[in-house]
């Protein structure tokens, strides 16, 4: 399990290494890691895009954990995109 916090929009992973009572403990447990405020991490895989869109992804945090979701979001043309189609041809 991956963990992070959330500040702002941006996720931080946690190290792999964390300091519990002075000792130094590699790849802790869930609890170890929720007492130094961390969260287990849920990574998402994108659905297909229709043509001429893409997915813009972001963070979700909730008491439990971090989730990545995604944003439907229009791709902007290239300039010669923009041409072709204003001109109905090639530029």
């Amino acid at each position: 399990m991956i963990y992070g916090t959330l500040t702002e929009g941006v996720l931080t992973l946690a190290p792999k290494m964390i300091t519990i009572g002075g000792f130094n403990v590699w790849n802790g447990t869930e609890q170890q890691y929720r007492s130094l405020g961390y969260k287990p991490v849920q990574y998402a895989e994108p659905p297909e895009p229709p043509e001429g869109y893409d997915y813009e992804f972001a963070w979700e945090e909730d008491d439990d954990e971090i989730v990545q979701t995604y944003e439907l979001v229009e791709i902007e043309p290239t300039p010669e995109e923009a041409l072709d189609f204003l001109f109905g041809g090639e530029s």
